[in-house]
């Protein structure tokens, strides 16, 4: 899945999080209500999706090994026209397609960099707080053109961690008691996912359409 095309975005908001279990509790909070805010339909789809991957960013990569480890998840609109049609498959709620999953753990490595860039100016440019906050930041400023509020057609989500020396992002064909299920559910959920290293760490992306 590395080299899918996304389509182009526009950023609806950003969090940035400190490598701890608790973070997917936050990052689940804050995706519902901003989606919820914009009319995204699949706002349940969004919300499990969010937690996967961050649950797997605290567990498997420096963001959450280190104590002060941080994470950047985003949240952006995805244009329609930059959209190809979305397989019956993908249309469908992810409960229809997770009535027989097993629950396990997830477990994919990344590889190891530096914290992210992107996190650091992020923390610079605002107050001062406790080394354990979250804190919302980089929010896209209101676009006039988009005052009416029209339902979403598509969001993108990224989850940026400072990656990890044990490997890149498994797939794997079903989850098992050893791991797994995090991308596995984002495989059946998603309408596309990817995983690239960049400036800012190693990010996993997914699009909900």
């Amino acid at each position: 899945m590395m080299s899918v095309e996304r389509g182009a975005s526009r950023l609806l908001g950003a969090l940035d999080l400190p490598g701890v279990a608790t973070s997917a509790a936050t990052a689940r909070r804050y995706v519902s209500t901003l989606l919820e805010k914009s009319g995204f339909g699949r706002i349940d789809d969004a919300v499990l999706l969010v937690s996967e991957l961050v649950s797997n960013a605290v567990l498997h990569s420096e963001s959450g090994r280190r104590s002060d480890g941080r994470l950047l998840m985003t949240v952006s609109m995805v244009s329609a026209m930059s959209m190809p049609m979305t397989s019956a498959r993908n249309q469908a709620t992810s409960s229809q397609r997770l009535q027989s999953a097993q629950p396990s753990h997830a477990a994919q490595g990344t590889q190891a960099r530096q914290p992210a860039r992107a996190i650091q100016t992020a923390q610079a440019a605002q107050a001062t707080q406790a080394p354990q906050a979250a804190q919302a930041i980089g929010a896209a400023a209101p676009d006039p053109a988009a005052q009416t509020v029209q339902p979403l057609q598509a969001v993108q989500v990224e989850v940026i961690d400072e990656g990890s020396a044990a490997g890149k992002p498994e797939l794997r064909a079903t989850p098992d008691g050893c791991g797994g299920r995090g991308l596995w559910l984002v495989e059946q959920i998603a309408a596309t996912w990817g995983y690239h290293d960049d400036h800012r760490g190693r990010v996993v992306w997914f699009e909900l359409r």
